[in-house]
């Protein structure tokens, strides 16, 4: 437990906790394309002790959903984000156009297009994704934020 001034005690993972960042079942691949929407938080972004990120990911097909706490002792929304692209990617076997909020995953995801490993933080999930990558298949498309529809 560790203590934040003005807060109550707070539970912290351990770090050497087994990861939840396991790969995505595969219960939901679909041979043909499909859209994956995603999209990663964080919540109390400024106070390390007390941030804990999460990622999901819907498929527009069968409204299938995946939900998950971000694994790892990096807790940000740009991880999240990336680790819901690198979701969507596994669930549907590269075979899928992801729609994101994140402007830092269409940056990546430019690398990936090209065959590259994206020059940015979180190498990890980006060497996941790249692995997974359908050139001519594997897309994505960026829209606004927190838009009503």
């Amino acid at each position: 437990m560790d203590e934040w001034p003005g807060h109550a005690r707070v539970a912290r993972r351990p770090t050497g906790a087994a990861e939840p960042d396991a790969p995505a079942p595969r219960k939901w691949f679909w041979p043909t394309g499909v859209t994956a929407w995603t999209d990663g938080a964080c919540s109390d972004p400024a106070h390390p002790l007390l941030r804990r990120a999460g990622w999901g990911v819907t498929l527009a097909r069968g409204g299938s959903e995946l939900s998950r706490p971000l694994g790892g002792p990096v807790q940000t929304a740009q991880r999240a984000e990336c680790r819901a692209l690198v979701g969507a990617l596994e669930l549907t076997a590269g075979h899928c156009e992801v729609v994101t909020d994140s402007m830092f995953v269409v940056e990546g995801a430019l690398a990936l297009a090209a065959g590259r490993l994206p020059k940015m933080d979180h190498e990890d999930l980006w060497r996941r994704a790249l692995a997974i990558w359908r050139p001519g298949i594997s897309k994505v498309r960026k829209v606004k934020a927190h838009q009503s529809l």
